[in-house]
């Protein structure tokens, strides 16, 4: 019987989402992902999986976009403030399309996992810095020199602390059994998701007051100050500055704030990777065929 004519059912908006999308923690990132992100870029990726692009090429979209969105802040213009969050939104919606197109063909790779990381350091580090530069082209001044050196110093440092974990991502790259359907890590991935799993107490970090402090206050920083809650945090505070004409105040000390803030985030993510938190795993190649995972970019 000649089947060269039969054309395969596109899946479903709802079997796309059981296909491509992962679980996620009540992290800033996994709720950012899981009530707007996702609900947003599985409808781009249902279009995206009919067409030649590869996800590669999506995560190159995803920068360069971010790139745009972030080098309007430079202008110091509050409506290109606006427009250039709402770039960044689709540049992290973007951020979501390529790895739920990688899941759907099994595409997937270290190489994809790089340049999605490249890309996050480009796109966020950008997105500090061109801030900055907005308001120093109404506050010319050394301290906003200095603050935004901080501001962008810190936020590589903490993409580089990210990176040291070993990649966290490789944890779920994935091979398929030859006996069945179920995705199973390989012994790579087990090796480097035991670094994640290992969470360091602050007995394990630094003795002493200090490091129980940190270890307290940093998550609570991630969660409000994190590049994804930065850009609703930038929207707000350039509505309050065009509705009250405050003439980007509000925006200069946001700066300053963000310039303290995160060089306490990065060198407490220092301290983790100085104590080997990240590392320990890194020896342990045996096999683990029985602990199923579902690989995420």
């Amino acid at each position: 019987m000649n089947t060269s004519g039969i054309k395969h059912r596109s899946p479903s908006i709802k079997e796309l989402r059981e296909l491509t999308q992962t679980t996620h923690s009540s992290t800033t990132a996994g709720l950012y992902s899981k009530y707007f992100a996702r609900r947003v870029s599985i409808y781009i990726t249902a279009v995206l999986i009919h067409t030649s692009l590869s996800a590669n090429a999506v995560t190159v979209l995803f920068a360069i976009v971010g790139m745009i969105g972030a080098f309007l802040f430079s202008f110091g213009e509050p409506y290109l403030a606006i427009i250039a969050v709402l770039l960044l939104h689709l540049s992290a919606i973007l951020d979501h399309v390529d790895g739920e197109l990688a899941r759907y063909r099994k595409t997937f790779s270290p190489y994809g996992i790089y340049i999605d990381y490249m890309a996050h350091i480009v796109v966020y580090a950008s997105l500090y810095m061109f801030f900055a530069f907005g308001i120093f082209a109404h506050y010319s001044s050394n301290l906003v020199i200095a603050a935004t050196g901080f501001v962008v110093l810190s936020r590589v440092l903490l993409d580089t602390c990210f990176l040291s974990y070993g990649f966290v991502q490789l944890r779920r790259i994935c091979v398929k059994s030859h006996r069945s359907d179920e995705i199973h890590e390989s012994s790579i991935c087990r090796s480097v998701r035991m670094s994640e799993d290992i969470d360091a107490g602050p007995e394990e970090m630094v003795n002493g007051l200090i490091s129980k402090l940190l270890d307290f206050i940093v998550p609570y920083l991630k969660l409000i100050f994190g590049p994804l809650n930065s850009l609703n945090i930038i929207l707000f505070v350039t509505v309050v500055d065009i509705w009250f004409s405050l003439g980007f105040r509000l925006q200069y000390y946001t700066l300053l704030l963000y310039a303290i803030l995160l060089p306490i985030m990065a060198i407490y993510e220092i301290f983790r990777v100085g104590r080997g938190v990240a590392l320990k795993g890194y020896l342990d190649l045996t096999p683990n065929p029985e602990r199923k995972i579902v690989y995420s970019r």
